[in-house]
């Protein structure tokens, strides 16, 4: 649980200057002076070690109708002060009522019935808070692990629906509703909550060691080894799959069986493909070279076997999917697509690979394809706006960028990073309305890739920045390791440091993960800086190599001649 400790005197003097309305303008400016005077003389009574006296004077001052709110929270914070806590909440209470929309009133005693253990009227505090600020999910989220702790089971789920509908099914409260289900015995709905949830925030690995356990104990095995196959594509190294991966080797048939089972005739290919997925398991798990080495060749022979069905095109992409050979994951996907009506997976996860290798013309294409078929899913939309806006579309770009705004309105995470994207392309057009936006972007539960890119934006327009939420943001787990490394060496730049990004740039240039045409066009960005007009243009070259939009960059090496 979160809470916020306060420093009395800063606050003190806050309340009596700031927050509260002691001056009166039919009242004497005489009677103001009194009243400060006094609030000053309790002060120093209690720093002189004298708090019945500093009590004496703030009871008194209590009964004055536009003090009273600050007298009470003084009394309050005294009698804590001296261990009396009935007379503290009192104290507390009727300052609230003095002051009902104060919130620091609420948070002050919520710290007091924290302390105390009073989860009931603690639960009841935020639950006024949450109506305070109902965009401040922490309210909620402490109200209900108060009801919890309180055993008041439906209470906690009544203030978990009512977050779900401000915020969306978040993993936070997803995982709280799962497991309330769980305490009432209805665990297909704790597996519903959890995979409603996992489908709108798929990169946050919390939530599928909890689902996977539930899907297994209800034994719906086949599901749950789809979900620890989707954990390991998004953290290889989860504690739950080292723990699994021994007992995963176990139930895996052998290397020699599915050799010969998939060169029999008499088993179809859906039973053949079935075979395989345990192996491809595994090498996502433990990333054993030779899994790999024996998936290729699985690959190959039921691709010999069945070369006019889609099915095998779409293994194939899996199988290069997982090994991060993105290049050949698209076009085995392309291939699939091209032969059938394809699920939706194989669209997302071909989407998925035009990203990672910044083929914006391909991206554009499949996520126009992919909305023909399933015109309701937010992810295309969010991928065609990204190509566009990098094929500098901006019109069509910022049209997508606000279906997907539209589309995932109750889902704050994703909202921010779409508010991010649309914020890019308003920047790069110039729009005024482009700072808006960016501040949207950072709203409510704000994702680390949408702090980064706020944190890069504010820097590029000349704004101080909170380098502590960048810090925090960018080693987050979600982040991955080129995002990671790109994103410091666009801080670097700038910050005008041009060298440390070219050796941050420089150190992991072998590393395939990051040979992508911005990794090279950044590089060489830095050299130009530096007036290193020889080197940049190698690096242009590269990208020029890799990138599908190439008329840009020949404009720019040709310049360089």
């Amino acid at each position: 649980m979160q809470h916020i400790n306060f420093k009395y005197f800063i606050y003190f003097f806050c309340i009596v200057f700031a927050s509260t309305e002691i001056k009166s303008q039919e009242e004497p400016l005489s009677k103001e002076v009194k009243l400060q005077n006094d609030f000053i003389e309790a002060f120093r009574l209690e720093q002189i070690g004298k708090p019945e006296k500093a009590i004496e004077i703030l009871e008194k001052l209590s009964y004055e109708p536009t003090a009273k709110s600050t007298a009470k929270y003084q009394l309050a914070r005294l009698y804590e002060k001296e261990k009396k806590p009935d007379q503290c909440i009192t104290a507390i209470n009727e300052s609230i009522q003095a002051d009902p929309k104060n919130k620091w009133l609420y948070i002050y005693k919520a710290n007091i019935l924290q302390k105390y253990g009073n989860y009931n009227q603690l639960a009841e505090c935020y639950v006024s808070l949450t109506k305070l600020e109902p965009t401040n999910y922490t309210f909620y989220d402490n109200a209900a692990i108060s009801f919890m702790k309180d055993n008041q089971l439906d209470k906690t789920m009544a203030i978990l629906d009512d977050a779900q509908k401000k915020f969306g099914n978040s993993p936070s409260i997803a995982m709280k509703k799962s497991n309330l289900f769980v305490i009432q015995k209805k665990e297909k709905k704790a597996i519903e909550t959890l995979e409603n949830s996992i489908k709108e925030y798929p990169y946050h690995t919390e939530l599928y060691p909890e689902l996977i356990l539930l899907l297994e104990k209800n034994n719906l095995i086949a599901k749950a080894k789809e979900y620890e196959i989707n954990l390991a594509k998004y953290d290889q190294g989860h504690p739950f799959l080292q723990k699994n991966i021994s007992q995963s080797n176990q139930n895996t048939p052998s290397i020699e069986t599915v050799q010969q089972q998939i060169i029999n005739s008499d088993i179809n290919l859906d039973q053949k493909i079935k075979l395989i997925i345990p192996i491809l398991q595994n090498y996502v798990e433990s990333k054993d070279p030779n899994l790999k080495i024996e998936l290729t060749n699985f690959g190959k022979s039921i691709l010999n076997q069945y070369p006019n069905d889609a099915k095998s095109y779409a293994l194939q992409g899996d199988i290069y999917f997982h090994s991060s050979e993105y290049e050949l994951a698209k076009e085995s996907y392309i291939t699939a697509i091209s032969k059938t009506n394809a699920p939706y997976s194989v669209f997302e996860n071909l989407l998925y690979t035009t990203h990672q290798l910044e083929s914006w013309n391909t991206q554009e294409q499949f996520a126009t394809k992919a909305l023909d078929y399933y015109p309701n899913q937010s992810y295309p939309f969010y991928m065609l706006a990204e190509a566009q806006y990098h094929l500098e579309s901006y019109d069509a770009a910022i049209l997508n960028s606000n279906q997907v705004i539209l589309m995932i309105r109750n889902n704050p995470a994703r909202k921010s990073e779409a508010y991010t994207l649309y914020g890019k392309i308003l920047s790069a057009k110039k729009d005024p309305k482009a700072a808006e936006i960016w501040n949207k972007s950072i709203e409510s539960e704000a994702s680390p890739l949408a702090i980064i890119e706020h944190h890069l934006y504010q820097l590029s327009i000349g704004n101080t920045t909170h380098q502590n939420d960048f810090e925090k943001a960018i080693n987050s787990k979600d982040i991955t390791s080129f995002t990671k490394n790109i994103s410091l060496a666009k801080q670097y730049y700038e910050n005008n440091k041009y060298q440390d990004a070219i050796e941050l740039l420089k150190k992991n240039i072998e590393v395939k993960e990051f040979q992508r045409p911005s990794y090279y066009i950044l590089l060489a960005q830095n050299l130009l800086k530096i007036e290193n007009k020889t080197e940049a243009k190698k690096y242009l070259q590269q990208a020029l190599l890799l990138s599908e939009s190439k008329t840009k960059i020949q404009k720019w090496i040709s310049e360089l001649n």
